[in-house]
């Protein structure tokens, strides 16, 4: 039995890998290989990111339910069964101890996990993916430092501050209100334990974001912080 895996997160897809296109290439493998279409199970998984467990996929789950020895599951590329390299890795020790083939036609026509040599190539080409989506990570990391430092917002705006726009146009801007709050804890705080600068602060008639009074957590964080 095929089992045929095909799983795409985002659409359409522009870089060969759309649904149809998947699936061509496995039926492909298939009619190569002189299977009938009846021995040909698909399984598809839409809309699923590639950070998600094969295992913890919808159809993913299923697939691994339904292999059988002597099955061989086909997928079009490593990158659209596989999160990681040590999800990859462990995925195939499972498949060897069932007694299930697996082909990644990215790779190749053979089962990457049927001897030593294919198993060598594919341990190095699943970390090298796992490389590739790591220094991907990293470069959004950078852009959002990046950002930050040039006066955008990411996320909620800190105290002090209030997000103005959305998106990429999102920046931050002082909030008055609450730069008079954070002026008055600190020169309190040259001589008032953050305790008694909670209480003045409420006694005062001021509240924080949520409108709920001041916590001495709060007040240590206007301190330290800003």
């Amino acid at each position: 039995m095929i089992l045929s895996y095909v799983r795409v997160s985002t659409d359409p897809q522009k870089d060969g890998t759309s649904p149809e296109e998947q699936q061509r290439k496995n039926c492909g493998f298939a009619m190569m290989k002189g299977v009938d279409k009846f021995d040909v199970t698909e399984y598809y998984d839409d809309g699923v990111s590639g950070a998600v467990a094969l295992c913890d996929r919808p159809e993913g789950k299923r697939m691994m339910d339904d292999m059988r020895a002597g099955d061989t599951i086909v997928a079009a590329k490593l990158d659209r069964i596989f999160r990681s390299a040590l999800d990859a890795l462990q995925t195939v020790e499972k498949l060897k101890e069932v007694g299930v083939d697996l082909v990644l036609l990215d790779v190749g026509m053979e089962p990457v996990n049927k001897n030593g040599i294919a198993r060598l190539f594919f341990s190095m080409l699943a970390s090298f993916a796992e490389f590739e989506r790591n220094r991907i990570a990293e470069r959004t990391g950078d852009g959002r430092d990046a950002k930050k430092r040039n006066g955008g917002c990411i996320g909620t705006a800190p105290y002090g501050f209030r997000k103005v726009g959305s998106g990429k146009m999102a920046r931050l801007e002082e909030d008055p209100y609450e730069q008079e709050i954070i002026s008055n804890v600190r020169a309190l705080s040259k001589d008032t334990i953050p305790g008694v600068i909670a209480r003045k602060l409420n006694d005062a008639g001021y509240h924080c974001r949520s409108g709920h009074p001041f916590q001495i957590i709060q007040v240590q964080r206007m301190i330290h912080h800003g």
